[in-house]
């Protein structure tokens, strides 16, 4: 089956959400310079701001089901920014994993 090419709407929901990444990640980089009072605004501006994409309506129900998740799961996508310990993605995980499945792919087993 040919995979068809992106849609200009997924594309610009992918940048979208990219420049909205960027902007987690700077204030998180920003998070201990910031005054309380500034984390306090700035989280509700980012929950805003990812509502408001979730509220799209397309014909697209891939890109529908992906509008309807982050509706969803909302709390869960930017608690990384009320609480700083918790990091915004799960790459340290996935590197640390890394060696065990390189090791599992090449004996075949675990």
């Amino acid at each position: 089956m040919k995979e068809q090419s992106p849609t200009k709407e997924r594309v610009k929901f992918q940048n979208l959400l990219q420049i909205f990444y960027q902007k987690i990640l700077s204030f998180r980089n920003d998070y201990q310079s910031l005054k309380e009072k500034g984390k306090i605004k700035k989280v509700p501006l980012f929950e805003r701001k990812l509502l408001k994409i979730s509220k799209r309506k397309t014909k697209d129900q891939k890109l529908q089901k992906i509008y309807n998740l982050i509706k969803k799961y909302i709390q869960n996508l930017i608690y990384c920014l009320r609480n700083p310990e918790v990091p915004p993605d799960n790459n340290p995980t996935k590197r640390a994993l890394r060696p065990l499945v390189i090791q599992r792919k090449i004996t075949g087993s675990i």
